[in-house]
């Protein structure tokens, strides 16, 4: 599985997979039963982005790691000085 970036809203580095079905973590159910999403952690001082719920941890990940070209988007990071 790639490695997880940053928070394109405020940077933080604190980042999580999590699953809707805790019986999932338990090994109850398979992949096909349970949704992922990444999540900029609130209780590290993140903001709470998040990738929205999709079928795969993978695609959580994919989803979480796209990003727009800031030549594009014209977005800034906290702490760009760019």
């Amino acid at each position: 599985m790639a490695e997880l970036l940053p928070c394109p809203f405020c940077n933080n580095k604190k980042i999580s997979v999590i699953v809707d079905n805790a019986e999932y973590s338990l090994g109850l159910v398979d992949e096909t039963d349970v949704h992922f999403k990444v999540i900029c952690s609130t209780s590290s001082c993140g903001c709470g982005a998040s990738s929205g719920w999709c079928n795969t941890e993978q695609e959580a990940v994919e989803s979480w790691n796209t990003r727009i070209p800031k030549e594009i988007s014209g977005a800034k990071m906290k702490g760009d000085n760019n």
